[in-house]
């Protein structure tokens, strides 16, 4: 059975990863994406102890950051001194699976910095509305993550904005596959028991794309009561 607390004690290992981010030289302009995968991937290693990944790690820069996770884009772009770039890792610390993104803003430019609020607001809206309606499904949080996009100016860039996160591996999950994604065939409520009588967790995804499609932004987050971005 999924635990609350195992759940929670894998995002902050994966939080505190994300740190990093923030400290010395990481963001530097001149590194290439998959420089910054990799050091990323290093510190997850030696200071966490973490070596193994349940889906691809993602680092996007610039132009790259509009694509969402099932595209590899072509070109290995460089952070450059007025940037934006986003990451996504999905570490397995211990047996449970953690899942982690946030979007980053190197220099002051102010489309990027206003993308930055406009992330947290969809996102922090999206968790309020899912905590007020217990019965609200896939597809209506879907809905009002989507609604909320485009009252900003931004387009969503995926077909889905969410899925379920629990034990490793992933990939073990089975039946109609709308089920395990907050998207719009996802007439399911989201707080349904699963066959097992076990309840449901689930990772709010928020991918903003600008209206020009410039560029985007990224963020991902548990979506439980002691959360909030």
């Amino acid at each position: 059975m999924i635990q609350t607390q195992a759940l929670l004690e894998a995002r902050s290992v994966a939080e505190q990863l994300f740190q990093h981010t923030r400290s010395g030289n990481f963001l530097k302009p001149g590194k290439t994406e998959s420089e910054l995968n990799q050091e990323l991937f290093e510190v997850a290693k030696a200071h966490f102890g973490i070596q193994r990944f349940w889906h691809k790690r993602i680092v996007r820069v610039g132009s790259n950051t509009i694509h969402p996770y099932r595209i590899n884009p072509d070109v290995d772009l460089t952070l450059q001194n007025e940037d934006i770039v986003y990451i996504d890792f999905g570490p397995v610390v211990g047996d449970m699976e953690a899942d982690f993104g946030r979007t980053y803003v190197v220099g002051n430019n102010l489309e990027h910095l206003q993308l930055l609020d406009s992330l947290k607001q969809v996102w922090q809206q999206g968790k309020v509305f899912y905590d007020s309606h217990p019965d609200l499904t896939g597809r209506d949080l879907f809905t009002q993550i989507k609604n909320s996009a485009e009252e900003l100016g931004y387009t969503l860039a995926d077909w889905h904005c969410g899925h379920r996160i629990g034990q490793f591996p992933h990939a073990k999950l089975i039946g109609d596959e709308s089920q395990h994604y907050i998207c719009p065939e996802n007439s399911t409520p989201l707080t349904v028991l699963t066959n097992d009588g076990e309840k449901r967790f689930w990772i709010l995804e928020v991918h903003l794309v600008s209206g020009d499609k410039r560029f985007g932004g990224f963020v991902e987050d548990l979506l439980l009561p002691e959360i909030s971005i």
